[in-house]
């Protein structure tokens, strides 16, 4: 399982990871950045294993072109 904690703004999201499923020691969390429109959130879902865990903090708007993504792929 993998579990992505997101930071939304405006223009852009950052996502940190981590890989549950790993057997390192050490695990340290894995980023990357995600524009943040329809076609680089789409992108980005499509990436995701079947088991994903997405959390976001509240931002207002800036979290609902990611919300509407989400539920039209089931995630």
């Amino acid at each position: 399982m993998q579990i992505y904690g997101i930071d939304l703004a405006k223009e852009k999201f950052d996502v940190s990871f981590f890989d549950l499923t790993s057997k390192k020691v050490s695990n340290q969390p894995s980023h990357k950045v995600v524009k943040n429109n329809f076609k680089s959130i789409g992108r980005f879902l499509e990436t995701l294993p079947s088991d994903a865990v997405l959390v976001a903090e509240h931002t207002g708007v800036y979290g609902d072109t990611l919300l509407k993504c989400c539920m039209d792929s089931n995630v």
